[in-house]
């Protein structure tokens, strides 16, 4: 038996605009959506206001992407990118890098490289309580020096927007602590290994003694490896490269559920944001790794 619900266009709006808000607390718009339209279906049609036409096509359920690094595609070597971030930060200890490079490349497997990136607490005055976030808004400053990039955060890099993902991050400050000199030097993948669909998922598959990497490392790696780095352009190469490490609150209200991610959409690399639970299959494959 179906119920008939009696009411104006106005209250319409204000339930819809309801069950958004509520949706948007828990994370869960899919649910908001059927919410609209078991509303829509229920509103009586013989009213003298007559209801909005409202259509939402589920999306169907998506499948593990197969997107990954475009075949041929190699990184920099770390000679190149040493210099280069030498260039970048002057005066910075990186006379381990090599010999921890080298002790890793023995044991990478195919398709990974070593990622190489100044320490956050390095880059950040002395007693900096959030040095992710202050290296962050560094690195991202220097790479819109260097590219063309639209950047959809610009001033929403601080605390109040962006927190690393906790488990990850304690681990990234463990490996700062524990690794001489002023880089980190690890091994680093962007998603051959881990296809997963979004954000959230990526952190689901995370082992022990896996990070994810946030837009400081993956940034740090468009400066270090210049026109080497991964180029996401359609199906040449992955379509969009999460940082799932990030959890971010576009409006800062307090709810961290979504992303940071990058894409070359319109042929300039953009820094923008995603739902942490969107399962788009142009995600997937292009959330990086070190390990």
């Amino acid at each position: 038996m179906t119920t008939t619900v009696t009411m104006s266009l106005e209250e319409l709006h204000q339930r819809v605009e309801g069950a958004y808000h509520k949706a948007n607390e828990k994370g869960t718009l899919q649910n908001f959506l059927d919410g609209v339209v078991a509303l829509c279906a229920s509103v009586d049609k013989s009213v003298g206001v007559q209801a909005p036409a409202i259509i939402v096509q589920k999306a169907p359920e998506p499948q593990p992407t197969r997107y990954g690094l475009p075949v041929g595609f190699t990184f920099a070597q770390v000679e190149q990118r040493i210099a280069r971030l030498e260039k970048e930060f002057p005066g910075l200890d990186s006379t381990h890098v090599m010999k921890l490079a080298e002790t890793y490349a023995k044991i990478l497997p195919p398709r990974e490289s070593i990622y190489v990136g100044p320490k956050t607490q390095i880059l950040c005055a002395s007693g900096e309580k959030h040095p992710y976030n202050a290296a962050s808004i560094i690195v991202v400053g220097k790479l819109a020096l260097k590219r063309d990039i639209n950047n959809f955060v610009e001033g929403r890099l601080s605390p109040k927007y962006l927190r690393p993902w906790d488990p990850s991050w304690k681990l990234w400050k463990k490996w700062e602590k524990e690794t001489p000199g002023d880089y980190i030097v690890k091994p680093f993948q962007y998603g051959d290994l881990h296809l997963t669909k979004s954000a959230n998922d990526t952190r689901k598959t995370v082992q022990n003694g896996e990070a994810l990497m946030g837009v400081f490392h993956n940034t740090v790696t468009f400066l270090s490896d210049e026109e080497e780095a991964p180029r996401i352009d359609g199906e040449k190469a992955t379509s969009y490269l999460i940082n799932s490490l990030d959890e971010y609150a576009p409006h800062a209200g307090g709810d961290f559920w979504f992303s940071l991610s990058f894409d070359w959409g319109d042929g300039r690399l953009n820094l923008g944001s995603c739902n942490a639970d969107d399962a788009d299959p142009r995600y997937g494959s292009s959330s990086a790794f070190a390990s």
